[in-house]
């Protein structure tokens, strides 16, 4: 897991959209967006849920959000995720964010099946924590994250398909060229490539066997 600031560092006191992307892919990393900004209004013109938008309109929103705003992400890497451990990933990356800005408000899109559970979760009383299904749809500074987020996994995953010459698809287990490569990674393995997938994945068990999957789990 690690951090990195977009653009310049967000002053305290501000208020922050969260959002994820890359949740439910079978490669890569899953990756924490925070937009922040004075208030809650939108920080840039057509901000909406960035699995609504184009990929050449969310490239161009990227651009100005982060010449406009503090920008900051979190990957979490593939080797990291393991089965029934990605909620608490995705809490602490969220609590590592409020607790380093100390925003005064954060409108989070809520991972957890109870939005006031969740809330708990974070242990940050020192912020006005809005946590809701669906919030990268009903709030501009959500929505801001939600893109931010997409972007960079985006990004991640071209890198990905460059460095293993090979078009991985967009990462997800219903994608096929996804599949064609791990299919490909069964009867060529290579272990610097094997780091980029999340081996608790069903999709995993379904081309590598349960055998060579709980090989993987537990040398991670």
């Amino acid at each position: 897991m690690y951090m990195q600031v977009v653009g310049h560092k967000p002053d305290p006191g501000m208020v922050v959209g969260i959002d994820e992307a890359g949740k439910g892919c079978v490669v890569g990393d899953l990756v924490i967006g925070a937009v922040f900004w004075p208030d809650e209004k939108a920080p840039v013109a057509g901000l909406r849920d960035s699995k609504k938008l184009r990929s050449e309109k969310r490239e161009m929103l990227f651009k100005e959000l982060k010449a406009r705003c503090p920008c900051v992400t979190i990957s979490i890497h593939a080797h990291e995720i393991k089965p029934k451990n990605i909620l608490d990933l995705q809490i602490a990356a969220t609590r590592m964010i409020l607790r380093k800005f100390r925003p005064r408000r954060a409108v989070i899109d809520c991972p957890h099946s109870t939005p006031a559970k969740f809330v708990r979760l974070l242990a940050c009383p020192h912020v006005d924590i809005l946590a809701e299904h669906k919030a990268d749809d009903r709030y501009p500074i959500t929505s801001a994250g939600s893109i931010v987020a997409k972007v960079v996994r985006d990004r991640k995953i071209r890198l990905i398909s460059k460095l293993v010459d090979r078009d991985i698809g967009c990462g997800y287990p219903g994608d096929m060229k996804t599949r064609s490569w791990l299919e490909y990674l069964a009867e060529a393995p290579d272990e610097p490539a094997g780091r980029l997938i999340r081996w608790g994945w069903s999709t995993c068990k379904d081309i590598f066997g349960d055998a060579r999957v709980a090989r993987e789990l537990n040398g991670r």
